[in-house]
């Protein structure tokens, strides 16, 4: 009789033990949801920033994302390219302030989040 009721305690342990482990399973699995869930919406609201933008801003992203190599040299006074950067597309060079290669201008670059999300969708622009 002893002997059973051993078993049954046991039996009662390793229940709980794998109930135990079957609520880390979820949570973990919960958890992995969240963090894909929060990768996706980050990935959708960088798309449709950019599938927002007007006609001349996507125009002047366009050319600063083929020019590969360094940044575009674009007149400090165009409305479109403030729009872009206070949207926080582009940014500034520092190399192209230093140098000043016109006193009106400055050279923009495009930011990594920007080329890697044009990258993967090319037909946003």
């Amino acid at each position: 009789m002893e002997e059973f009721v051993l078993i049954l305690e046991k039996l009662k342990e390793i229940k709980l033990f794998l109930h135990q482990v079957d609520l880390l399973f979820i949570f973990c699995l919960i958890v992995a949801l969240i963090f894909k869930y929060c990768a996706w919406n980050k990935c959708y609201k960088e798309k449709r920033k950019i599938k927002n933008l007007m006609p001349e801003e996507k125009f002047l992203l366009k050319e600063i994302y083929f020019n590969r190599t360094s940044g575009l040299s674009i007149n400090k006074g165009n409305e479109f390219i403030k729009s872009l950067e206070k949207k926080g597309m582009v940014y500034r060079s520092a190399h192209g302030i230093l140098e000043g290669i016109q006193e009106n201008t400055h050279i923009y670059n495009i930011r990594d989040w920007v080329r890697r999300t044009l990258e993967e969708n090319p037909k946003l622009i």
